[in-house]
């Protein structure tokens, strides 16, 4: 499947399950909007980021909200396109938590980011990282997705193997699993081969 497919069959489920974060979501953005967006901040995203913010543009106000309603994923809080863009320019450009190649697209809402490398000339170009100084025990990201389209597949998955389910309309992950399915979709990333224990 494209991503385009993966997300239609993650919406599926999101929508079978009535999870709370459907209540959240944004539509998703023309190729045009997002265009624009970026442009303006003189950020290029890769085609499947497209894809991603055309699917859904995030959530509004990501912290106005009960963080336990949002996610669709570990860390898996989606941040608009208008908020990343934001979010970017200060942790990267201006405070310098994490370099300019790294963009966010989730956070779990307590200081852990999901990044995307946008660096065109970078052998990691299109690989996905977390930030978390707390789990990583460095200030460096790491490479936890070996692209969007890993991360879709892996979500997706851990779907369908109930590694991700939702209980009350709120997410519960079998951590067990879920490590098990990012090892086998995401072969090149350094996250899970790490030993469970270690987070």
């Amino acid at each position: 499947m494209n991503v385009t497919e993966v997300l239609d069959q993650i919406n599926l489920y999101l929508t079978q399950s009535n999870a709370y974060v459907l209540d959240f979501f944004l539509p998703g953005l023309t190729r045009e909007d997002i265009y624009t967006q970026t442009e303006d901040a003189k950020v290029i995203l890769p085609e499947d980021a497209y894809k991603l913010y055309q699917w859904r543009n995030g959530i509004a106000n990501i912290y106005a909200h009960n963080f336990n309603h949002q996610p669709f994923f570990s860390f898996g809080i989606f941040y608009s396109l208008q908020s990343a863009i934001e979010l970017y320019k200060s942790h990267s450009l201006v405070n310098g938590y994490w370099e300019d190649c790294y963009f966010p697209l989730f956070t779990n809402g307590g200081g852990d980011f999901i990044l995307l490398n946008i660096d065109e000339k970078s052998r990691e170009y299109e690989m996905v990282y977390l930030y978390s100084p707390s789990i990583n025990l460095s200030i460096e990201p790491v490479s936890i997705y070996d692209s969007i389209k890993t991360m879709l597949d892996t979500i997706l998955l851990c779907y369908q193997k109930k590694a991700y389910f939702f209980e009350g309309r709120e997410l519960a992950v079998n951590t067990r699993l879920e490590f098990e399915i990012g090892q086998f979709k995401n072969p090149q990333s350094f996250f899970w081969q790490l030993e469970e224990s270690d987070f």
